[in-house]
């Protein structure tokens, strides 16, 4: 159902990848242009970055551990990470061509079109459980 999130998202002009994962880290879909390595690289580090920003936000923010999204510039573009679903979050990397309010219209309209509920992951058993 959501498998073309990532290639809705490029046709963005500026915008090169995108993935969508769980906040563990466990890609659930990605573009087509990424090595399995990639994927697999994108999904974890997002996941870490959005825990060391909800550990930011408990800490400095308003005590919750809410982050709406993540912004990091470098050279030759943008990684844009942002939460659109329960325990499911979204990494664009772009150019430095990109306009970021186009971006985050896609995302925004692309997570209303498919609801939360269609996007959320499921709990992760915990170790031991049955």
């Amino acid at each position: 159902m959501t498998d073309w999130i990532p290639e809705r998202l490029l046709r963005t002009p500026g915008v090169r990848h995108a993935v969508l994962f769980s906040t563990d880290g466990v890609e659930k879909v990605a573009s087509d242009l990424l090595s399995s390595e990639q994927v697999d690289h994108a999904a974890a580090s997002g996941a870490g970055l959005l825990s060391l920003a909800r550990g930011l936000a408990t800490e400095f923010g308003s005590g919750t551990q809410t982050v709406r999204s993540l912004s990091i510039q470098w050279d030759g573009g943008w990684l844009l990470a942002t939460g659109v679903a329960d325990r499911t979050a979204l990494l664009v990397i772009t150019d430095d061509t990109v306009h970021l309010a186009q971006v985050g219209q896609e995302i925004q309209q692309t997570v209303q079109q498919l609801g939360e509920r269609a996007l959320a992951t499921a709990p992760r058993p915990s170790p031991g459980a049955a």
